[in-house]
């Protein structure tokens, strides 16, 4: 092998080794700038798409947010350009966990979640249930506001049935 060649190589070698240095340093700022808007995902292998403006998580994915957490398979965040922040999670089942306003943990589980953190709304699709000590939600469609607790349910095209158990809480029980 002539030596230009070694050495063109050995400078491609070094620039990558370079940029990929740089990267680390860029990914160690920016998680020290992390704030109440900061939307953080980790996942086992990620793939940016720039002609969808997407980028795909696979393999143990988590989505952490304020007081939420979301966890599936895999992950597609989009508009990213367009500094939207919509975030669909895949998986069997994907689990959505958070606090209320209130202080209670809110489990929300389906096949597919879609989180617009933008909004702060979670919204579960296909076998979607909602529970909490106060009960249990099961319908097609579930979507939680979680700056407001606030929640709305629907069945799919075919069927209209939301099923619902809740406790009765007297109005003494209910906090501010």
């Amino acid at each position: 092998m002539p030596a230009s060649t070694n050495k063109a190589a050995l400078s491609g070698f070094l620039l990558a080794m370079l940029a990929c240095w740089v990267f680390a340093a860029k990914v160690a700022v920016a998680a020290a700038k992390v704030d109440d808007s900061t939307v953080l995902l980790s996942a086992r292998k990620t793939q940016l798409n720039q002609s969808a403006n997407s980028i795909t998580y696979t393999g143990n994915v988590q989505l952490s947010h304020k007081t939420l957490t979301i966890r599936g398979t895999r992950a597609t965040a989009s508009g990213i350009s367009r500094n939207e922040k919509y975030v669909t999670l895949s998986g069997s089942p994907v689990t959505s966990e958070f606090i209320d306003r209130t202080g209670r943990k809110i489990v929300l589980s389906s096949n597919s979640v879609h989180y617009d953190s933008g909004k702060r709304v979670v919204t579960a699709l296909e076998e979607a249930q909602l529970k909490s000590d106060d009960g249990l939600i099961s319908a097609y469609r579930i979507s939680y506001e979680l700056a407001t607790d606030r929640f709305s349910v629907s069945g799919d095209a075919n069927s209209s049935r939301v099923s619902a158990f809740l406790k009765v809480r007297t109005t003494a029980s209910i906090q501010p």
